[in-house]
């Protein structure tokens, strides 16, 4: 069952594209807020199907329920299968809520709760690719 509180923030998801600078700069601002945090990489080949699992696995189900609700928003699976990049998501217990579609590829499933932990987004960030033509 959902809650208020849950209904609100479904209503509220808005998509933002973010240039790397952007990010960089929307990181540094969640860093300031405080609170306990859900952290959750999921790589492209475990989202969505894999969020329950993956709480559950790590002893984070109670929170489960409502982020799998929200990552089932059908605009958010479109959008995730278009990029094949996975999801990060930053659930905040005092109401910040994040679901983050990284530009590159997230690499491992992981998943901590405490304070904020933007390091595997920040390291796909800062890791150098090198672009492939195929004829």
């Amino acid at each position: 069952m959902i809650d208020r509180e849950q209904r609100a923030f479904i209503s509220r998801m808005e998509k933002e594209v973010l240039s790397k600078r952007k990010l960089y700069s929307f990181l540094a601002k969640l860093r300031t807020i405080p609170g306990d945090y859900v952290n959750l990489y999921v790589k492209p080949s475990s989202f969505p199907r894999r969020i329950s699992e993956l709480l559950i696995e790590a002893g984070h189900d109670i929170c489960a329920g409502e982020i799998k609700h929200s990552v089932a928003n059908e605009a958010l699976v479109r959008e995730a299968g278009r990029y094949s990049t996975g999801a990060v998501i930053f659930w905040g217990e005092n109401g910040e809520k994040h679901i983050v579609l990284p530009p590159f590829p997230i690499s491992e499933d992981k998943v901590s709760l405490g304070e904020r932990d933007a390091s595997l987004l920040c390291e796909s960030l800062e890791r150098r690719y090198t672009p492939g033509v195929v004829l």
